[in-house]
């Protein structure tokens, strides 16, 4: 019986007709797919926003055609130029709704959670934050193929003409997808910053207007692009350090949208902090790799532009990562892994202010013995030792007052948060910069001459410093004592936290 039973559903498996299998094919694809894409998708096909879009991009390139054709005539067939002309003409229409209208749409869409109060029926589902996030974003991508199949057919009709680059076509169409599905990243963290419904609408309107200009400046950026030459191995190694970063930053913007839809009990920081690792000494793998297979020697300007580019990158993260809180919930530490020798690496990437510090402690520190290293290899003048261990010590320095603000002000008040800890360092940051300037405008000091009253100020100081003046001894000296001392003042509150994570016992081992 069930022999005929199975031959009987395969006999009915070839009756379908391909319409059906489509369906049920489609109906299976939909239950193992993500809910939120599911709903997403469903949700924006119906839109007027999408049907509107997806019109006008058919007859603006049909538009395109028609009087591109008429004002051609004869030069079709012998007119170089003309299959690139018909090209870029489409890619505009192409770019107006893969940068625009797919990012201000996967904006719009987590925003509605919250403006509809949805987002809370979202959270206490079985659905994870990340989940929720790669639910829109590839929500946002099946808008981006269904744009990019729209616009095929007239792609189709260019490489007939004369003057088609095919290799140009597809590298332009390929990388306009990666870049649209980063502005759509960038769009649902920002959509995430803003909780009032004032600040909402202020952001909506600053979303829309650096989308709109980003393309103005992009339009422009296409017209070189016919001066690509592929045959140049520069040429790919600029591409794949652009791909390899902007990919850093796609994945550091997800996790910043996941860390913001995580319950403030979870662990919001320990991605942020990873990711902003791997991105710095991806820079300096990238800059090795480069040297390696090219054969080229690392010059001076360029290792002195990938030192301060990831002095300045540790200094901007810690920043943020030193005004957070250094209580760990239950939640967090029962997470913690069970190897010592786990935790022990695992402190500086934990949340809190205070191994927040020892984080940009630790990469400074890295990256202060690097320059050391390999300036002295390549035979640079001290200068740019002292330039680039200034700046580290300024990076402790306003981290170590980051620290030590955001802890003492929570003894102050329970309501004290990490974004009043980065405006007081902001006010202090922007003081220091004026402060100089207030005895030079009462004429007590001569601005022609630089002065030690300078040393709030670290534009003018480093400045100073790059000159090889002879102050460059005397200001590493107080900064340098400067940054130890805000090393010590947080050094109790930084070997409490390393402590509490390495001997905390979990309920389980605690039961055994």
């Amino acid at each position: 019986m069930s022999a005929e039973t199975e031959n009987s559903s395969i006999e009915m498996e070839r009756l379908l007709s391909p319409v059906d299998k489509t369906a049920r094919l489609m109906g299976w694809a939909s239950d193992w797919a993500n809910p939120i894409l599911v709903k997403e998708t469903r949700q924006s096909l119906k839109s007027r926003q999408f049907v509107m879009t997806f019109m006008l991009l058919l007859v603006a390139a049909w538009v395109i055609t028609i009087f591109g054709l008429l004002n051609a005539g004869d030069s079709l067939d012998f007119n170089s130029s003309v299959g690139r002309g018909f090209f870029f003409a489409y890619y505009l229409v192409l770019s107006v709704a893969i940068f625009v209208v797919v990012p201000f749409g996967a904006y719009r869409s987590l925003l509605n959670e919250r403006d509809e109060n949805t987002f809370e029926l979202l959270s206490i589902t079985g659905l994870t934050p990340r989940r929720i996030v790669w639910g829109k974003l590839f929500s946002a991508m099946v808008q981006l193929f269904i744009y990019y199949s729209a616009i095929a057919p007239f792609i189709a009709f260019t490489s007939l003409l004369e003057g088609f680059d095919f290799a140009l076509v597809v590298f332009m169409l390929i990388g306009s997808m990666f870049i649209s599905l980063l502005y759509s990243m960038t769009a649902l963290m920002l959509s995430t910053i803003a909780r009032q419904k004032q600040w909402q609408m202020m952001m909506s309107l600053g979303v829309f207007g650096i989308l709109m200009w980003q393309l103005l400046f992009f339009i422009p950026m296409t017209l070189f692009s016919s001066s690509i030459t592929f045959d140049d191995p520069d040429f790919w190694w600029a591409t794949g350090f652009f791909v390899v970063g902007t990919g850093s930053y796609f994945f550091l913007f997800q996790q910043i949208t996941i860390a913001q839809l995580t319950f403030e009990s979870g662990n919001r920081s320990s991605g942020i902090r990873v990711i902003c690792s791997i991105q710095c000494w991806l820079l300096w793998l990238g800059l090795w790799l480069y040297s390696m297979v090219s054969g080229t020697s690392i010059g001076e300007d360029e290792l002195f532009t990938i030192m301060f580019l990831s002095t300045m990158h540790w200094i901007v993260v810690g920043l943020f990562i030193t005004a957070e809180n250094d209580f760990l919930s239950r939640r967090i530490r029962r997470n913690l892994p069970a190897s010592s020798t786990s935790r022990l690496f695992c402190i500086p990437f934990m949340p809190g202010g205070a191994n927040g510090l020892l984080c940009v402690i630790l990469h400074l520190g890295l990256l202060w013995i690097i320059s050391l290293l390999l300036f002295s290899h390549v035979g640079m003048r001290d200068k740019w030792i002292q330039f680039s261990s200034g700046l580290a010590f300024y990076g402790i320095i306003y981290c170590g007052i980051s620290t030590a603000i955001g802890r003492w002000g929570r003894l102050l008040s329970s309501g004290f948060s990490p974004a009043h800890v980065r405006v007081l360092v902001l006010i202090l940051f922007v003081g220091g910069l004026i402060a100089p300037y207030i005895p030079l405008t009462l004429g007590l000091i001569d601005w022609r001459n630089y002065s030690l009253i300078y040393l709030t100020n670290p534009f003018t100081t480093l400045s100073e410093m790059s000159d090889n003046s002879g102050y460059n001894n005397v200001i590493l000296s107080i900064l340098g004592a400067a940054a130890l001392f805000s090393v010590l003042v947080n050094s109790k509150a930084m070997f409490k936290a390393a402590t509490g994570i390495l001997s905390y016992k979990s309920p389980t081992s605690t039961e055994e």
